[in-house]
């Protein structure tokens, strides 16, 4: 984890840093240790060149895909990051993320146990989906207690 953190770090660092440093980016990850990882966080910050640094961080946690989809509790949200990603090459900052967002598949209520929750949650986060980190949590909180006003404190 800490290795990919560092990753991630590093590759806001060559994207974020002089013009034409992207580039810079792409090649190096064929020398790096873990080519795989490197290009999983140039991919994530490739979303986020336009953010502070502070939202930037938040950014690349949500917009940088796993390296293996098997592994994680919601492989087809994961799946969809990475054919999202692949889908909308070429576009960098808010375009991208914009373009990926469209393209992930709406939550999946049918199973949950309070489907009207669920749905809430969804559109809240689709309200918030400009905002990153304890801004985004905060929007969303402020959201939930709009669309659903006796539901917010419970789980």
């Amino acid at each position: 984890m800490r290795r990919l953190f560092a990753l991630c770090i590093t590759a806001l660092f060559l994207a974020g840093g002089l013009p034409g440093s992207l580039a810079l980016a792409e090649s190096s990850c064929a020398r790096t240790q873990a080519p795989q990882r490197c290009e999983a966080a140039r991919m994530g910050a490739t979303a986020c060149t336009d953010l502070n640094t502070g939202a930037r961080q938040a950014c690349v946690a949500e917009f940088t895909p796993p390296l293996v989809c098997k592994r994680q509790r919601d492989s087809r949200s994961c799946e969809a990051l990475v054919a999202a990603h692949a889908a909308c090459t070429g576009q960098t900052g808010a375009g991208l993320r914009a373009c990926i967002r469209a393209r992930l598949p709406a939550a999946d209520c049918s199973r949950h146990a309070r489907p009207e929750r669920c749905q809430g949650m969804a559109e809240a986060e689709a309200q918030c989906s400009h905002t990153f980190g304890a801004a985004r949590r905060q929007c969303v909180r402020r959201a939930l207690s709009r669309l659903l006003p006796d539901d917010v404190t419970q789980p």
